[in-house]
């Protein structure tokens, strides 16, 4: 009975002591699971932490893109972009701006206010220069019609002068051939009157001749000996027109602004200074020489802007060397204040060697360009006007042939050194206003555009500082 009793004890204890390991391993893994439950509470959190953060750097990016784009905003870019805390993602909006900012410089209108300026109004300006363009295609197109009604008129004129000239012509013609009669019946009279005194003086007859062989070969070898000195002098000439440096003193005026996208530079003269439009320009370096030949450009001016600012197109222009601000612009027949500046014309003026008098073409530019003729020699030999101290060019033509011309012609040279006038080619006085005279008589269907018929110079065909 006492066994019994001790060994339900025995088992009792054995009972306890297994449910009291159990329930210790229970605690020790309860507490186990607990810690590590913890840590994976710590680890969400953090991870949560993270993500708001990109989710707000996003949303500030985004917003920054929406400024940039144009929408409504009560943050600025600045603000919007600092705030982002993600650091590539703030690298990368960054680069986005830095792009931004870059096409704003290019294409936005430089009278927008910075703050406002996005795309959006990029496109409304583009917008607006599409429609400035559009309408000044319109205007040109219009002055090309001006201009193709006025060619048709000289094209008229021209053949009606060649009518005349036909005439003229045939009434010499005629005139020649009864002068030829005349001759040839003076030629039969004086024919038998040399025989009649050949009979009578044979011997004195031989010797006159003899005499007059020999007054001829010396005459002749007088006239060859005096057309090569005229053609080594002629070559001399050339060759110091060649090598006569023709400068001015100073600048008109300078360009102070351009603008690439519309070929419009933009000048520090106005209404104040007497400018008018249609006025041509070389346009020189800001520190070269101004001198015949070293211009980079041309330019016409198209609009008068202010008291001392203006527009103008550009007509031509060497790609190696752009047009920047502060460029030197120099025109010979122009000076700031409205001033005319006096020239004077001689010689004969063929500007495209189709054997016309190109006179009137000359002085249609001269006047165009705001020049004032002091003096004019015309065709005929007939000096219209005088030069003096004012007059600032004598411009030289061809040599004439016959004698009142010659006359005439000797008469302004003389003048010009007299009053000290400078002495220039047609095509030097030309080169120093932008143009140049058709090198030959061109088609009268040509697409090619001219002024007063007076062709642009070209520029080299290479590439431009501003190509991209």
């Amino acid at each position: 009975m006492a066994l019994r009793e001790n060994q339900v004890y025995q088992i009792g204890l054995i009972i306890s002591v297994m449910l009291t390991v159990v329930l210790g391993l229970l605690a020790f893994f309860g507490f186990s699971s607990a810690s590590q439950e913890g840590v994976r509470a710590k680890e969400a959190e953090a991870k949560f932490a993270k993500e708001r953060t990109v989710r707000e750097s996003a949303e500030r990016a985004v917003t920054a893109m929406k400024i940039m784009i144009g929408a409504p905003s009560s943050d600025s870019l600045e603000s919007a972009i600092s705030n982002v805390n993600d650091e590539q993602l703030k690298k990368e909006i960054t680069d986005v701006r830095t792009m931004f900012n870059n096409d704003l410089r290019l294409f936005a209108s430089g009278s927008e206010d910075p703050s406002t300026r996005s795309y959006s109004s990029l496109v409304k300006n583009l917008i607006t220069v599409v429609n400035s363009t559009n309408n000044s295609l319109r205007v040109e197109t219009a002055n090309v019609g001006i201009a193709n009604t006025e060619k048709k008129a000289d094209v008229d004129k021209a053949n009606a002068r060649a009518d005349g000239l036909q005439r003229e012509v045939t009434n010499l013609t005629t005139r020649v051939t009864q002068l030829q009669n005349d001759l040839e019946t003076a030629k039969n009279d004086f024919a038998s009157k040399l025989a009649a005194a050949e009979e009578a003086h044979n011997q004195g007859v031989k010797n006159f001749r003899d005499q007059i062989a020999s007054l001829t070969s010396e005459r002749d070898a007088l006239n060859v000996k005096a057309n090569k000195t005229e053609q080594v002098l002629n070559a001399k000439m050339v060759q110091l027109q060649q090598y006569e440096r023709k400068k001015f003193l100073i600048p008109d005026g300078r360009i102070v602004d351009l603008s690439p996208t519309t070929g419009r530079v933009y000048l520090n003269l106005g209404f104040d200074d007497g400018l008018q439009r249609k006025i041509s320009f070389s346009v020189f370096g800001r520190d070269v020489e101004l001198e015949a030949g070293l211009e980079k450009a041309t330019i016409e001016v198209t609009n008068i802007l202010g008291p001392h600012s203006a527009e103008a197109r550009i007509m031509s222009r060497n790609e190696k060397d752009p047009i920047l601000p502060n460029d030197q612009i120099v025109t010979a027949t122009w000076e700031p204040g409205g001033y005319k500046v006096p020239v004077a014309i001689s010689g004969i003026i063929d500007l495209n060697g189709d054997g016309e008098s190109d006179l009137e073409r000359l002085k249609g530019f001269i006047l165009k360009n705001q020049g004032e003729l002091a003096a004019v020699m015309n065709e005929v030999g007939e000096i219209q006007g005088k030069i003096d101290l004012n007059t600032r060019y004598l411009i030289v033509g061809g040599e004439p042939q016959d004698d009142r011309s010659r006359q005439a012609f000797s008469k302004l040279d003389l003048d010009a050194g007299t009053y000290r006038v400078q002495k220039i080619s047609v095509r030097e006085f030309l080169h120093l206003n932008g143009f140049h005279p058709e090198p030959s008589i061109r088609s009268l269907d040509s697409q090619e555009r001219s002024i007063d018929g007076f062709q642009p110079r070209r520029p080299p065909a290479n590439g431009s500082a501003f190509t991209q």
